[in-house]
């Protein structure tokens, strides 16, 4: 176990093989302590793709509302999506106008299924395109963005359903309808891909980044309940998970090869 501190040692996205300049405990204002757990499961990185012989990427949702979890399968070449119901059986597809980056599902603020949510770069502005869809369709929301983040994720904010994604150095809330709930401080956010984000309580939120193929980094967010950046590392090695811990305060991260967990107000803050 060691109490995070900071470092300085010597980190652009868009460019592939962007290497952050700094690595290390950046900030650290809630005196966090980091502890190793112990190996990563084998199968981290694959568990969102499909099975051979077609590795293709999946995400989960209710989004035909039966209480049943349907999967949804980016077809081949990015060109749309497809429902799946758990047997893997296809209920129906998305063609799409524009490249699909990421998709997922969130719950609309108004619904009792969750919406589908497509993230599509690059449109004919070479910017990207977010669409917000019910599964038969029916557009509930839609927006660009520029410059267009890598990717985005679901979670919680101010008890709500929220998407966040990257933009430069900043972390994007949006509302599941699209509108713009808070832009917050990602110091190097701008040379990371894909981001995962965990309520942690007492306000906070925690966001976990993570590189592309050619940028073996990951960094950790934590955010105080008014959106003040409260801790900032950025480590060696792509991270594939996290989630929130047993206890207030905590998170698990979970890197290629390691796991570690994290606890707030048991170090010495910096």
């Amino acid at each position: 176990m060691k109490v995070l501190g900071v470092v300085m040692s010597v980190l652009s996205l868009g460019a592939c093989g962007s290497t952050p300049p700094q690595t290390g405990v950046l900030v650290n204002h809630i005196g966090a302590v980091k502890t190793r757990l112990g190996p990563s499961p084998v199968d981290l990185p694959g568990r969102t793709y499909t099975s051979a012989p077609l590795f293709l990427r999946s995400r989960r949702g209710d989004v035909q509302g039966d209480e049943a979890v349907e999967v949804l399968v980016e077809l081949a070449g990015g060109r749309g999506i497809e429902i799946r119901d758990q047997g893997g059986s296809r209920l129906a597809h998305i063609i799409t106008p524009y490249y699909v980056t990421d998709f997922g599902a969130v719950r609309g603020s108004k619904s009792e299924k969750e919406h589908i949510v497509l993230y599509m770069y690059p449109n004919e502005t070479d910017t990207g395109t977010f669409k917000v869809i019910t599964a038969d369709q029916r557009e509930v929301a839609s927006w660009d963005e520029d410059p267009p983040p890598a990717g985005f994720s679901v979670g919680t904010w101010n008890g709500g359903a929220a998407l966040f994604y990257l933009q430069r150095d900043a972390l994007v809330v949006r509302s599941p309808d699209g509108q713009p709930l808070s832009r917050l401080a990602a110091p190097e956010g701008g040379h990371f891909r894909s981001v995962f984000v965990a309520p942690i309580g007492d306000g906070r939120t925690v966001a976990l980044a993570s590189g592309d193929g050619y940028t073996p980094y990951h960094a950790v967010y934590v955010y105080e309940a008014d959106g003040g950046l409260g801790f900032q590392e950025i480590d060696d090695e792509h991270a594939f998970d996290l989630e929130a811990g047993p206890d207030e305060g905590t998170f698990l991260v979970m890197t290629r090869s390691t796991q570690w967990r994290y606890a707030i107000g048991t170090g010495t803050a910096r």
